[in-house]
């Protein structure tokens, strides 16, 4: 499959991001006044040194697939959904994008399904680079709208974690050099 079949497929969503270049302060205002909750390490991650809002291109190119879509047929680890994801010039999505795609998101479907120490029900993961190599720090971001709220959530895992090849990821892509 190639990167023009992956956006073909009717499931899969494409979308281009726009940064509103707002700092820190401003864009926790923006998330809470769409009424978007978010988790402890949501607020970690956002709040880190290391996430740069003040550093994004104007905008970025999206897309969400299922790791299936991607020839992951019994889902991938970081290192596997990597590899893969180079073969459709993608690439890591930043994630000081992710309050902006959660805002773009406010339609997702809604999950009741309670999960722990998994991949939620109805999550759609954004496949980016952690802000730091320390075990304790949250990993990355992922959407979900769970009981009707929509959420940008924190989340802790290995690098050798297995999500399922029906796990739903955002990744970013790649723009053509000029």
């Amino acid at each position: 499959m190639s990167l023009s079949q992956l956006i073909s497929c009717e499931q899969n969503k494409i979308r281009s991001i726009k940064n509103a270049s707002l700092t820190k302060p401003a864009l926790l205002n923006e998330l809470d006044t769409s009424n978007i909750k978010l988790n402890e390490y949501a607020h970690q991650i956002i709040n880190s040194e290391r996430f740069k809002p003040d550093q994004l291109a104007p905008s970025i190119t999206i897309i969400e697939c299922a790791l299936s879509d991607l020839g992951l047929t019994g889902g991938g680890n970081f290192n596997q959904i990597n590899a893969a994801i180079i073969k459709f010039n993608l690439c890591y999505c930043p994630i000081e994008f992710a309050p902006y795609i959660r805002l773009a998101y406010l339609e997702q479907t809604e999950s009741k399904i309670n999960t722990v120490n998994q991949n939620p029900h109805g999550a759609i993961t954004i496949f980016s680079k952690t802000l730091s190599e320390d075990e304790n720090f949250p990993r990355g971001l992922y959407l979900r709208n769970f009981e009707g709220l929509n959420w940008l959530r924190g989340y802790c895992c290995s690098n050798d974690y297995l999500w399922a090849s029906d796990a739903r990821m955002i990744f970013q892509v790649k723009q053509p050099d000029r």
